[in-house]
């Protein structure tokens, strides 16, 4: 997913049911900025300790359902989500 996204320093991308932060750290090493959303506080909270190991600055965090994301239209250039369509 990472390799076919093309994801470069321009782009601000969206990770929808962000979970584990596997794919969200990895598109923060290329991307401009990167919003990770989660329904379940304790996938934030975790996901903010990982952060922080990983020394990763240019990640934010929201908690939110993702049939409701409170973003504008065209609010980022790549947006993705991984193992998380069963849930819909």
């Amino acid at each position: 997913m990472y390799e076919l996204s093309e994801v470069n320093k321009n782009d601000t991308v969206l990770d929808i049911a962000c979970g584990p932060v596997l794919v969200t750290t990895a598109f923060a090493t290329k991307a401009k900025h990167v919003t990770g959303i989660d329904i379940t506080p304790a996938m934030i909270d975790k996901a903010k300790e990982i952060q922080k190991d990983k020394k990763l600055e240019n990640i934010s965090w929201k908690i939110g359902d993702a049939t409701n994301l409170p973003f504008d239209d065209e609010s980022f250039s790549i947006v993705i989500t991984r193992y998380s369509f069963h849930h819909y």
